[in-house]
């Protein structure tokens, strides 16, 4: 069953540019979930083959171990058929019954003899049938286990091109967010966005609260699903694309579970840390990189209002959410925003996809963690998310 699903995932058309505005990051959405359901269902495939292979096995060590006790009852059976060759048989029993002292003793010899012969053989059919399911089942497990194999073999090239349709799709939607930052415009059907005020040649947004927040238009990594929202798996239907409102309501009611904070991104490298000195930078740098291929979810790290989304400058695309004490997070160089200024969001939920604009060498988040919305007020990242009870790796 989940073979045919995922075979039905393959044979899609490839969205393009000219599908609308973000069909890139819409695209970019929907293999990724693809991607996570592909490896997920592959994953389990790979362990319920390796579970028949790990049974196969043992059924067929048991089968050797009757095999070899069926082995020594046919010599045992040898044995008393020679020792009754040896004694004359029926003739042997005549001649100790004429012969001998004790008749019932010869009587009792001999019937203690044949209920023995008839154990062993009662003996060897029982073993002779455990011998028989024994093969059955190990056929069977192995059986089980070719075929599981060859599924995981097909699901390892369905899993291949949902990767290689998602690298298309992380370019394409990387080329459209340096459209969108030259010609000023963070997301699409909505107004255009201005440079915020204070952005310098390797600085970032200093302006007044709210300025170049996108109002108007629906966030671009949002797909025209009816249900669900990206990011979640299970989004499907058809259909309008619902408004921001909803879109959060449903992103929000599936992370209902989730509490505190979170890391602003899953399956990351940190890269470039808090306060470090390099070319790159006028000063020193501000934040917290992690490096992440493009299109990678990116989530607010708590619960909060979206306070803008901006492009231009040094950040490329930004997304800042105030949370509550007064903390600003800032998310930047991202190929796609994913929200709307004013928008409520909760711990987890995804709030863009991860880019390269801006001033930036290569797909990375950059995150910062600020007393203000405005660049010059940030603290060390790394220890405010570990004072938090988030632990970042390596």
């Amino acid at each position: 069953m989940a073979l045919a699903v995922l075979l039905a995932l393959l044979p899609q058309p490839e969205a393009t540019a000219a599908d609308g505005p973000g069909g890139a990051s819409v695209e970019v959405a929907r293999l990724y979930d693809e991607a996570a359901r592909a490896t997920e269902t592959y994953e389990r495939g790979r362990r319920a083959a390796a579970g028949q292979r790990a049974l196969a096995g043992r059924l067929q060590r048991r089968l050797a171990l009757k095999r070899r006790e069926l082995a020594v009852l046919n010599d045992r059976m040898g044995e008393v058929a020679r020792a009754q060759y040896r004694a004359g048989g029926s003739a042997g029993l005549t001649a100790r019954l004429l012969l001998g002292d004790d008749v019932d003793e010869v009587m009792r010899a001999e019937r203690l003899a044949r209920q023995a012969d008839r154990a062993v053989n009662r003996l060897m059919e029982r073993t002779r049938e455990a011998e028989r399911r024994l093969a059955e089942a190990e056929a069977r497990a192995r059986a089980a286990w070719q075929d599981l194999d060859a599924r995981r073999k097909r699901l390892a090239t369905i899993k291949r091109g949902i990767e290689a349709r998602l690298v298309r799709a992380q370019w394409r939607l990387q080329a459209e967010a340096d459209e969108r930052v030259a010609a000023g415009r963070c997301a699409g059907g909505g107004g255009a966005v201005g440079v915020p005020d204070g952005v310098s040649a390797v600085g970032g947004v200093g302006g007044v609260g709210g300025v170049g927040g996108v109002r108007g238009g629906p966030p671009l990594l949002q797909p025209p699903l009816g249900e669900g929202a990206v990011g979640v798996p299970g989004a499907g239907g058809g259909g309008a694309a619902p408004g921001p409102a909803r879109q959060a309501g449903r992103q929000a009611a599936r992370l209902g579970g989730v509490r505190g904070w979170v890391a602003p991104v899953e399956g990351y490298a940190l890269s470039a840390g808090f306060h470090r000195a390099g070319a790159h930078w006028a000063h020193r740098h501000t934040g917290q990189d992690f490096a992440v291929a493009v299109g990678t979810p990116v989530r607010s790290v708590g619960a909060g209002r979206v306070h803008s989304v901006s492009c231009g400058g040094a950040f490329g695309i930004q997304v800042v959410v105030r949370h509550a004490g007064g903390w600003y997070s800032q998310y930047a160089h991202l190929a796609a925003p994913g929200v709307v200024a004013g928008q409520p969001v909760v711990a987890g939920q995804v709030i863009g996809r991860s880019g390269n604009t801006g001033n930036s060498t290569g797909p990375h988040l950059h995150f910062e963690v600020r007393l203000t919305p405005y660049m010059g007020s940030a603290v060390d990242p790394v220890r405010w998310l570990g004072e938090h009870g988030v632990r970042l790796r390596g």
